[in-house]
């Protein structure tokens, strides 16, 4: 098989460190140093890490890569408005450590301890964005479909897993008299902000919708035509991956304020497609689509970028959603 550009650079030992390195700059040129980012930037180098060990544990990519990690790290870049907001990135690192757990799990309704721990990450994301407790149903239906690991005993391990950060929450509510905050924030869940469209989102943010879903389109057209070369349980760890992500998009087009946190999320589960997509396909059409890609993520990074450090870019998507717990 002819190697092209895409190929050269998906398996290439040093694409991780670039986009690493593009990461690091698009963190500084959105102003790291004069803000106080570092807890932000902390929980994004453990979520690069985690997703690098669930890349790896599961064999996502049938040649050694580091696609899948490098392409979550440029789309994060995207966000570079965002990047400030602590809630955000602790939502990002509680999913890929959910998931990471959860994947452990495969055919083995036995798994009651990672299936504990799973649900207790999407417990706390929970508590920082309460929307997330949309997402848990359809872990147990992906549970018990894709993953083949739901019984009564890992159910209830995931119940109490989810409610455990809630057993921590409600003392501090109490002592606080902010118990009403809690049954406001839940009973907003289903709740559309009708005074919130997406002319209000910024061009950068309608510009990096465009661009994920796009490829994530070709990525999926590409996986579902050619599963078969993959082993069983790959394809059913990327039906898990195109369901939570039609699920959030699906969420993202009913409640456009939550751009931040369903794009964080839609980054995670698109991210192993699109890394699928250019690591094991070679033509010259793939490789044109892949140049064009790139220059594209380019643009979007810089449109983001520009709007990050304009004077108030993102300060009505800043403050239209929040959780229990805040920053």
């Amino acid at each position: 098989m002819k190697k092209y550009l895409q190929n050269q650079i998906a398996t290439s030992p040093f694409t991780l460190l670039v986009a690493a390195i593009v990461t690091i700059i698009v963190w500084l040129a959105a102003g790291l140093l004069n803000h106080p980012w570092w807890i932000q930037l902390a929980c994004m180098a453990v979520s690069t890490y985690l997703l690098v060990e669930m890349s790896n544990n599961n064999a996502l990519l049938r040649v050694r890569s580091r696609m899948v990690t490098s392409v979550f790290l440029l789309f994060s870049a995207c966000l570079s408005p965002y990047i400030g907001n602590l809630s955000g990135a602790i939502i990002t690192l509680c999913f890929i450590a959910s998931i990471l757990m959860l994947f452990q799990t495969y055919q083995n309704q036995e798994a009651t301890g990672l299936t504990f721990y799973s649900y207790l990450f999407i417990g706390i994301a929970s508590l920082f964005w309460a929307q997330s407790i949309l997402f848990v149903p359809l872990f147990w239906i992906l549970s018990l479909t894709q993953l083949q690991s739901l019984s009564l005993r890992t159910w209830s391990a995931s119940l109490l897993g989810f409610l455990t950060p809630y057993w921590f929450a409600f003392p501090w509510m109490i002592y606080n008299e902010n118990f009403g905050h809690f049954i406001e924030n839940f009973s907003q869940i289903f709740t559309f902000d009708h005074s919130f469209s997406y002319s209000l989102l910024s061009i950068g943010a309608k510009a990096t919708l465009l661009l994920i879903l796009i490829l994530f389109a070709l990525s999926f057209l590409h996986f579902r035509s050619h599963s078969f070369e993959d082993r069983i349980r790959i394809r059913q760890l990327y039906g898990f991956f195109a369901v939570i992500t039609v699920a959030a998009i699906a969420i993202l087009l009913v409640q456009p304020q939550f751009f931040d946190p369903l794009m964080r999320i839609i980054i995670i589960f698109v991210s192993p497609f699109v890394a699928h997509f250019f690591t094991l396909t070679s033509s010259k059409v793939t490789n044109l689509i892949f140049i064009i890609g790139c220059i594209l993520l380019t643009a979007v990074i810089g449109i983001n970028l520009y709007e990050s450090i304009s004077a108030d870019s993102i300060e009505t998507t800043t403050t239209s959603w929040s959780g229990l717990l805040t920053f």
